[in-house]
């Protein structure tokens, strides 16, 4: 019996199509400022191929219903064609795109033995034991290994805090002994919330109010133990968006869904499932409006999900900074330059407004850090209401506030969408690659 395929459902591509290169040619004196050296015609940013993938929707913690049909008037070529899935098991199952690797999420705490408790006692990770103080940062810095991941924790003035309604998907295991552990460090951690959200899922909530959920496997996460995921709330009509700009600037594979869904009464709010689950029956579910997702692909079996949220409000550039507090996320891309040079509008200053030496003033810094560091994630501005998609130029646009001083690639201001700190390394960084140890897994 052949099961349904568990993956996203993207544009059908023959293998019989040639792949088409990219070939580097010397050009003398090109490139300038913080895009200099990234190439590219002048006055053309570097994008990468904006192609939005247009799958099943999956409403959180719910069975996935069919894929919705396409949109009309939809031609081939365009980011809204909806194909079935079953096919994708063959041929483009193992596809990740420019971004290879998240490797770790780094938050601030004021006590750094709480978090030892929480990450080292309660979830049972290890503290990193190929590193010195002086490699992390100092003795107030710890690492915690998650497969081939890890948790940066450092000690700060205040608990950083993910967007309310945030969730940090987990894959261990053992989720019964997690359960153990937890209940045995709890009453010293005080505010730890425990919640069985199926019998193979556990929801954590740590003291400063970040929610885990610990799986025991997902069917799209290749590894035993990892992140697998980060799914965070965002505003109304900006998930498309948003999906655009890591697809065009980061070259990342990115998948939407939005429309009618069933949900189970029973299920998970937390939980982001895959196209391989089933529709609950009608007894036990109802039929209602799922939220417009997006899916980021961040590597094998990794995703960055943003789920648009009603209750955030409006979009406005000072509801986007209110969101934010602070954390960052580290990945790795194979196209680094290309990546760099995307990234940053010759109006716009490159992002040094961090306490960490890795700062840069163009892409040969860069290239020296083997790293640079970014946050606003940005899409071009409209003037109608909600987000729209070009057949053309496969370009999400959003109603909101423009960024001033910078334009965008249809000529009018950029709409600040969301904010994140991200910590963006080349293959060629000391670190990628190295082997993790955990005391469950070995090493990874």
């Amino acid at each position: 019996m052949r099961r349904s395929a568990t993956f996203p459902a993207r544009s059908r591509v023959s293998h019989r199509h040639p792949i088409v290169g990219r070939v580097c040619v010397s050009r003398a004196g090109a490139g300038a400022g913080a895009g200099g050296g990234g190439g590219g015609r002048a006055g053309v940013w570097p994008f990468f191929e904006g192609r939005l993938e247009v799958g099943p929707v999956a409403v959180a913690g719910a069975a996935s219903a069919p894929a919705p049909p396409a949109a009309p008037g939809a031609d081939a070529g365009t980011c809204t064609d909806v194909y079935d899935d079953t096919e994708q098991l063959d041929e483009q199952c193992q596809d990740v795109g420019n971004v290879v690797l998240l490797e770790h999420i780094n938050l601030e705490v004021p006590d750094v033995e709480v978090a030892r408790l929480f990450f080292g006692e309660g979830l049972g990770l290890s503290a990193d034991p190929s590193t010195t103080a002086a490699q992390r940062g100092g003795l107030h810095v710890m690492w915690y290994n998650c497969g081939k991941q890890q948790f940066h924790i450092a000690r700060g003035p205040g608990a950083q805090r993910l967007p309310p309604g945030s969730v940090v998907g987990l894959v261990m295991r053992d989720v019964g002994a997690v359960a153990e552990r937890m209940e045995g460090v709890r009453q010293m951690l005080g505010d730890v919330a425990l919640t069985y959200a199926r019998s193979d899922t556990l929801e954590v909530v740590d003291p400063y109010g970040n929610t885990y959920a610990v799986h025991a496997s997902l069917p799209y996460f290749p590894g035993r133990q990892g992140i697998a995921y980060l799914q965070l709330p965002c505003f109304p009509g900006t998930a498309a968006a948003i999906a655009q700009f890591y697809a065009s600037r980061m070259g990342a594979r990115c998948r939407v869904s939005s429309g009618s869904s069933s949900s189970s009464s029973s299920s998970s709010s937390s939980t982001p499932h895959d196209s391989r689950s089933t529709s609950t029956s009608p007894s036990t579910s109802s039929s209602r409006m799922a939220p417009t997702r997006a899916e980021v692909w961040m590597g094998p079996g990794q995703k960055l999900v943003f789920v648009e949220q009603p209750q955030l409000g409006p979009l406005s550039e000072q509801a986007v900074a209110a969101l934010f507090d602070g954390w960052h996320l580290a990945m790795y891309v194979a196209d680094f330059s290309r990546t760099f040079t995307a990234l940053h509008h010759p109006n716009r200053p490159p992002f040094n407004q961090h306490p960490y030496r890795d700062k840069y003033d163009n892409l040969q810094d860069a290239l020296r850090n083997r790293q640079f560091r970014f946050q606003d994630i940005v899409g071009p501005a409209a003037t109608g209401d909600g987000p729209s998609v070009s057949k053309a130029g496969d370009v999400p646009s959003v109603s909101g506030v423009s960024e001033p001083g910078v334009s965008g690639t249809a000529g009018g201001g950029e709409v600040l969408l969301y904010r994140i700190s991200h910590e963006v390394r080349s293959l060629h960084h000391p670190l990628y690659g190295r082997p993790l140890y955990g005391r469950e897994t070995g090493f990874a």
